[in-house]
């Protein structure tokens, strides 16, 4: 018998083995014995990656940061300024030391105004310092709020115009952020009441547009604002004009076709549709639509009593795209496990690439040492420049993803993991690959807010992944925010009074966001799949597209996977069959009973959630914190 303890690369699969209870382990566990030793030169075991971060020696002084950062958040902010000095002159990190110290004294700023003129200079020793820094892009954004404190307190003096120049330079500084809307409110009244008492309309006209427009008329911030807002003069129409060549916009061509094959298929024409999905895969080979086309096909060739070779194209597409919403919906539809087609192939890493500029070596090195002494949010922030680009061989890109996955930074690493399925790489296809596209390190924070709504946290656990790659900081150019990209609007609606910086906090995010899927459930009378399609497209368009959908004639088959096909924004349609792939496989990584079908994900309102499975006798591994695909 084979000793783990004696195999570490064995004994670590085995553990994820036991943990996920998936069928191609023993698999895996044969492959890797019979390739021990094979990884072809320069590369690594996957495995080995932890071992590798370990060696990275870092120095004793270095140690002292990740307690500065934990002093900083635990808002000890005396002992995070003597323990950043500790560094400051360890070139290598001084940029850390800077900005532990900025962000202490800006935390205590407004009741010890003296530290604004320390904080500001320790950013600019960040901002005209290191050339390699990471931290000089959020810069702008803390030197905001500065000046912002600034702009209060010549306010508080009655000092308007040098106010207003402090307001407005603060707000020039982060426009560019898309972060004006999370601008202080009470700050912002001030500008407003400044404005009206020097009436300097070069400076504060625009701006005040700009927050007129940034707000809804109900939200606290805008009643604050138009409390003191002084009337802005209308602004004249731009002048009209008339472009000689207006774009010519038509569906692609693509679309059109696969468009035609499937109002065969909603027709009963199955023949006609298996052989139009046919010609469509022969004409377009690389047709974002080919796992819709594959998949449809063999659902033609099904109901046309042709099981063999409906057989044939779902175990094809099981086989090529394992981990796709397509690739699972072939699985249940040729009765397979949908784990079945993961790979048993050992997964090596590259721990550096001849490609890299010196700026990205830099970053990488730091990234490295500082998952060593376990400062995951500086690893974060050096990673998250290192773009995927061709360069680049793919076992490096997979450790980038896997050390993006070590420092709970998914998002750049869900990123890395797509370039590498757009490869046609298949080391993403395994169980090491499973733990990064579908990581689980945030769940515990997320099933506490699902719970005290009263939603399955697996549910949340999978729009979240979709929502925003579980990044707590994710803002879209539309203003949603957080975790669960709550819609200020949304959030007035759930929670009244509440503002804009309030979604900035992870707790009430997904205390919002778990409240507002929470009542699109209960609206849709349990109806999931209607629920997430109203999180993404509104509740009044799902609305249109349920009674667009019952009133469509068809001769197939009209259930919720039809009605998935079936909603006319390209957008929602890829969200909703996301969350339905996602909440399959983090029941596989969680230990959840999964649905045996789509019809689950409808008829949630006769039904009790899933159950967890037995419990495993074997003591379970632990987790290692792995990393939107």
């Amino acid at each position: 018998m084979l000793n783990p303890s004696t195999t570490p690369i064995r004994a670590m699969r085995a553990r994820a083995c036991l943990k996920h209870r998936l069928r191609v382990c023993l698999f895996i566990f044969i492959g890797t014995v019979a390739h021990a030793g094979t990884a072809a030169p320069g590369t690594e075991p996957f495995f080995s990656a932890q071992e590798h971060i370990h060696k990275q020696a870092a120095a004793a002084s270095w140690k002292k940061l990740p307690k500065a950062w934990e002093a900083l958040t635990a808002k000890n902010h005396s002992l995070a300024r003597k323990l950043a000095r500790a560094f400051a002159q360890e070139t290598a990190i001084a940029d850390y030391s800077h900005w532990i110290q900025a962000l202490a004294d800006s935390a205590e700023a407004k009741q010890s105004p003296t530290l604004i003129s320390s904080a500001k200079n320790h950013l600019l020793q960040i901002e005209g310092g290191s050339a390699y820094s990471p931290l000089a892009r959020k810069v702008p954004a803390e030197l905001a709020k500065l000046e912002f404190l600034e702009g209060d307190r010549h306010f508080g003096r009655k000092q308007f115009t040098a106010a207003i120049e402090a307001y407005a330079s603060a707000l020039q500084r982060i426009s560019s952020a898309s972060m004006v809307s999370l601008s202080p409110p009470e700050s912002l009244k001030r500008f407003a009441e400044a404005c009206a008492q020097k009436k300097a309309p070069a400076i504060c006209d625009p701006w005040l547009r700009r927050l007129n427009t940034t707000y809804s008329d109900n939200s606290p911030e805008m009643k604050l604002i138009q409390s003191s807002m002084p009337p802005l003069p209308d602004r004249p129409k731009p002048p009209a004009f008339s472009r000689i060549i207006a774009p010519y916009k038509a569906p692609d061509t693509d679309v059109t076709d696969f468009d035609s094959a499937m109002a065969s298929l909603w027709d009963g024409k199955y023949s006609d549709a298996a052989k139009g999905l046919q010609a469509f895969l022969d004409e377009y080979p690389k047709s974002t639509l080919r796992p819709r086309a594959r998949y449809w096909m063999g659902q033609a060739l099904l109901r046309d009593k042709q099981t063999d070779r409906a057989n044939q194209t779902f175990e094809q597409l099981l086989k090529d795209s394992p981990i796709s919403y397509y690739g699972l919906l072939a699985a249940l539809a040729a009765n397979r496990s949908y784990d079945s087609a993961l790979r048993n192939t050992p997964v090596t890493l590259q721990f550096t690439d001849p490609y890299l500029s010196g700026l990205e070596t830099v970053r990488l090195l730091r990234a490295e040492k500082f998952l060593s002494i376990g400062f995951k949010e500086g690893a974060a922030e050096e990673l998250r420049e290192i773009k995927p680009r061709d360069t680049l061989s793919a076992g490096f890109i997979l450790y980038l993803a896997w050390l993006d996955s070590q420092a709970s930074s998914h998002s750049p690493g869900f990123t890395l993991l797509t370039d590498l399925i757009q490869r046609g790489e298949t080391s993403v296809f395994t169980v090491e690959g499973l733990e990064l596209v579908f990581p689980i390190d945030r769940y515990p924070q997320i099933k506490k807010a699902a719970e005290e709504a009263g939603i399955d946290p697996v549910l949340a656990m999978s729009l979240i992944k979709q929502e925003s790659a579980f990044d707590p900081d994710a803002i879209s150019r539309s203003g949603a925010a957080g975790f669960m990209q709550v819609m200020p609007a949304t959030a007035l609606e759930v929670k009244p009074g509440i503002r804009r910086t309030e979604l900035a906090d992870p707790s009430e995010n997904l205390a919002v966001g778990s409240k507002y899927l929470k009542s699109l459930i209960s609206r849709f009378k349990g109806n999931w799949i209607y629920a997430i399609a109203g999180y993404n497209a509104g509740p009044y368009a799902v609305d249109r597209w349920i009674k667009d959908f019952d009133q469509a004639k068809s001769q197939a088959k009209r259930g919720p996977l039809e009605f998935i096909e079936s909603i006319p924004y390209k957008e929602t349609r890829d969200y909703v069959s996301s969350i339905i792939r996602n909440y399959f496989w983090y029941c596989k990584r969680l230990g959840v009973a999964p649905p045996k079908s789509i019809d689950f994900f409808a008829q949630l309102a006769s039904q009790a959630a899933p159950q967890p499975a037995s419990p495993s006798p074997l003591p379970e591994p632990e987790e290692t914190g792995p990393g939107q695909n």
